[in-house]
């Protein structure tokens, strides 16, 4: 069985100096990759200064050994007083120290060369900080558990992993690979794809030189080629660039979301999924901000939805706060709701719908620039294509205009408020209305004249607005919410 005495200054796994120095070679290698580059392409320059080349890097490992070592002995942890301690540097020593009550999230990690060793690293992050608190590179996974453990239920005490097993848990979600496959066919296809084509271009332009150089008569038939591109070779280009789209939103999703397990404990739920960079997360349910549920007419079809659990963060971190599962049932989201939120199945929710002239103001500012483009168009038939360009951008846009304003509502109960966004898609959020930080209300002369206003929910995670709804419901739900706000006793986290 094994034991930590947290309260004593301990350092990390030994193995610990091998992820140091391979992280160290990993940030020195990425500054330094563009002169490597040019030393090994550039003509007899690698050939006339073998030597000194040589000489550098077996400088740079040796000072990266000495760093990896000093930074590894001078790097001590330990909990005191109910704070957490982090003792590092060996030049400019630093002491870090945390009040338990302040930390947000503490959460595992491991990359593949952790998982070679067998070693995981562990964060800690507080609501205010829009960066990692603490970071400690190589724990053994039951040393690590039991920190993570005392860490987030603020326990100040000697722990064992029999604490593990007073904590009732249960497995809501395993993720297969047949189910990333359907997740990721039911995510942006198109946007991977353009990622991966800017990704391409990017490094080609980069590196264009270099490429030229050995690669100049490949280069120059396939620019031919596209001087020459015939309506069928278009077809064939778009057919490859769906199917690159597909591959690589296949391949995103199970580097991301490999054997996802999603469990419910008493205190909250634990995330653990990844591949290369395997993560385990755990967020305490006082903590969860906000949830959100979204789907998609694929994601219907496969009868899935996508959750998101927020919590407090700063605006830049929001990402590295958020618990998401990209595909579960609507059975094990309806059991996720009314786990975090207790009230939510016996909640009565009264439903208003936003203004139709939300549409009328985005459709306005959408045809400013179709007018202005038309106007550099005098001779219609002159210019079918790019006539046929602007409205085959406009139609759809106006078409997600449409439904996106017909999808925009909020629903309130007692408890929580519901609000529903999206056009091609729809996402609900759930909030309860003790955790709102603040709430804004707002009204344009434009609005004022139709009687409309807009709501804006300000939360520790997430701003959200409820645009354009009746002016009355507007001040009566500005006024609830702060009622709620001011009155409620509960801890917002």
């Amino acid at each position: 069985m094994y034991k930590a005495d947290l309260s004593t200054p301990r350092r990390q796994n030994l193995l610990g100096l091998i992820v140091l120095l391979a992280n160290s070679i990993r940030k020195i290698g990425w500054n330094i990759l563009p002169l490597l580059i040019y030393a090994l392409i550039k003509e007899d320059f690698y050939a006339n200064n073998k030597l000194l080349i040589i000489s550098a890097i077996c400088v740079i490992l040796i000072l990266l050994v000495i760093h990896s070592i000093l930074f590894y002995l001078n790097f001590l942890f330990s909990i005191e007083n109910n704070d957490f301690v982090l003792r590092r540097g060996y030049i400019n020593k630093k002491t870090i120290r945390i009040p338990l009550d302040k930390i947000q999230t503490v959460n595992t990690k491991q990359n593949l060369l952790q998982q070679i060793l067998n070693v995981v690293s562990l964060e800690v992050d507080t609501a205010g900080s829009s960066v990692k608190e603490v970071s400690i590179t190589a724990l053994r996974r039951a040393e690590a558990d039991i920190i993570k453990r005392a860490l987030i239920e603020h326990k100040n005490e000697n722990t064992d992993e029999t604490d593990e097993k007073t904590t009732d848990k249960n497995n809501l979600i395993k993720l297969s690979p047949s189910d990333l496959i359907k997740i990721a066919f039911s995510e942006n296809i198109l946007k991977t794809g353009l990622l991966v084509m800017l990704t391409i271009y990017s490094v080609y332009s980069q590196y264009r030189e270099y490429i030229n150089r050995y690669f100049a008569r490949e280069i120059n038939d396939f620019e031919n080629q596209l001087n020459t591109i015939n309506y069928t070779a278009i077809a064939i280009l778009l057919v490859l660039f769906i199917v690159l789209s597909i591959v690589a939103t296949i391949i995103k999703t199970f580097i991301i979301y490999y054997d996802l397990s999603l469990i419910k404990t008493e205190k909250g739920f634990e995330l653990k999924c990844g591949l290369l960079n395997r993560k385990n997360n755990i967020v305490p349910k006082h903590k969860i901000q906000l949830l959100k549920y979204s789907f998609n007419p694929i994601k219907k079809l496969f009868d899935i939805v996508s959750v998101t659990m927020k919590q407090a963060s700063p605006n830049d971190v929001k990402e590295k706060q958020s618990l998401k599962i990209p595909g579960c049932s609507n059975r094990i989201n309806n059991s996720v709701i009314e786990y975090i939120f207790e009230s939510y199945s016996n909640s009565h929710f009264t439903t208003h719908f936003t203004a139709k002239y939300y549409f009328i103001r985005n459709w306005i500012w959408l045809s400013f620039p179709v007018a202005i483009a038309i106007q550099f168009l005098p001779e219609i038939s002159q210019y079918t294509l790019a006539f046929i360009g602007i409205f085959g951008w406009f139609i759809p846009c106006t078409i997600a205009i449409w439904l996106s304003s017909k999808k925009r509502n909020f629903s309130i109960s007692d408890d929580i408020i519901s609000i529903q966004s999206g056009s091609s898609g729809t996402t609900i959020t759930l909030i309860e209305l003790h955790k709102i930080q603040s709430v804004k209300y707002r009204q344009s002369v434009f609005q004022k004249r139709r009687k409309l206003a807009s709501i804006k929910v300000v939360t520790a995670s997430e701003s959200i607005s409820i645009p354009f709804i009746d002016q009355q419901i507007a001040s009566e739900l500005y006024n609830y919410i702060l009622y709620k706000i001011e009155s409620s006793n509960k801890n917002w986290m």
